[in-house]
């Protein structure tokens, strides 16, 4: 099974009392009714039912001084279940434990942790803010960036994925950025989507393809976000990195009407204006919905050379798709 992720969970030290009965005629401040109760409840074998009556008896008899030791009873129950795996019992475990113990740290880990990993998001949520609020790290954070963007809380996915990412690889952050540039592309924030995109395409370069993604859909991430990032580049003046970034597109889809035409709008930004030409014509050839812009762009610059006439710039378009792959 798969570790904790709460590296930083602190193991709770269960502090089990004796079981001799003579304790209770040594300690004043409960009854032998009150300890013959904690006892029997002590003794149950199973985790879950031993848990329901150790609350119990707090429940009912809650000014004995045998309260604090019934609660740190929980401490190894919790530990036991988590060591089962039985996460089911562990977040009813932990809930109980927290109504004892309101705000306990270690019960909150559990819970928040118990929950997730069943998928109840939503509580999962809740322990889980109040654990990162006491102990906030990295590993909590990638939960709870799991968590909500299963409940589709984009502002606080992006919140603890940013907190998630810092320090790691690209490699290691993969899913995080790919869901982060994704979320910005949805939106047209291409600036933002930009810094994503960039770490999700050098996680895995070459020929490498991410674990669990086909090399086509692969293949339709790396066109997509390299135009994204041409984009942004273009968006900046920075039209060589812009290029670089489009030429990548036209590698791996080489009738890509948008790296066609904002590698010719690069051009024009570098006044390479027979350059500019040529990418723009065959942005009208190969479509790709940048047809009608780049004849716009490409007519505008073909008359400031050809002193105002479009003559012969048919003959222009047909020789740059001649060019096409």
């Amino acid at each position: 099974m798969k570790k904790s992720l709460f590296l930083t969970l602190v193991l709770i030290v269960g502090c089990v009392i004796a079981t001799n009965p003579h304790v209770a005629q040594e300690n004043p401040g409960y009854t032998r009714a009150e300890y013959d109760a904690f006892q029997k409840a002590v003794e149950v074998a199973d985790l879950g039912a031993k848990a329901t009556a150790l609350k119990k008896f707090v429940d009912a008899n809650p000014k004995s001084k045998l309260v604090p030791y019934a609660n740190e009873q929980f401490g190894p129950v919790l530990q036991g279940l988590y060591q089962k795996r039985d996460m089911a019992t562990l977040g009813r475990v932990a809930e109980q434990f927290l109504q004892l113990m309101p705000g306990n740290e270690v019960g909150t880990g559990y819970a928040f942790e118990a929950f997730a990993q069943t998928k109840n998001y939503v509580k999962a949520a809740k322990y889980g803010e109040a654990y990162y609020a006491k102990k906030p790290n990295q590993a909590a954070a990638q939960m709870l960036a799991m968590v909500f963007s299963n409940l589709n809380n984009q502002s606080k996915f992006i919140n603890f994925a940013q907190k998630a990412l810092e320090g790691k690889s690209a490699k290691d952050g993969f899913l995080l950025n790919y869901k982060l540039s994704e979320i910005f592309v949805k939106r047209k924030s291409f600036g933002r989507a930009n810094r994503y995109c960039q770490r999700v395409l050098s996680a895995y370069p070459g020929s490498e393809v991410p674990p669990g993604t086909t090399p086509e859909k692969w293949s339709q991430i790396k066109i997509a976000y390299n135009n994204i990032i041409g984009k942004n580049h273009y968006d900046g003046k920075r039209y060589r990195a812009g290029i670089r970034s489009f030429q990548n597109t036209l590698r791996l889809s080489p009738r890509n009407g948008m790296a066609f035409y904002y590698m010719g709008m690069s051009n024009w930004g570098q006044e390479d204006i027979v350059t500019a030409m040529k990418n723009l014509s065959k942005a009208v050839t190969v479509d790709g919905g940048f047809a009608k812009p780049a004849r716009g762009k490409l007519e505008i610059l073909y008359k400031a050379s050809n002193n105002g006439s479009l003559d012969g710039l048919e003959r222009r378009i047909k020789a740059a798709a001649s060019e096409l792959k």
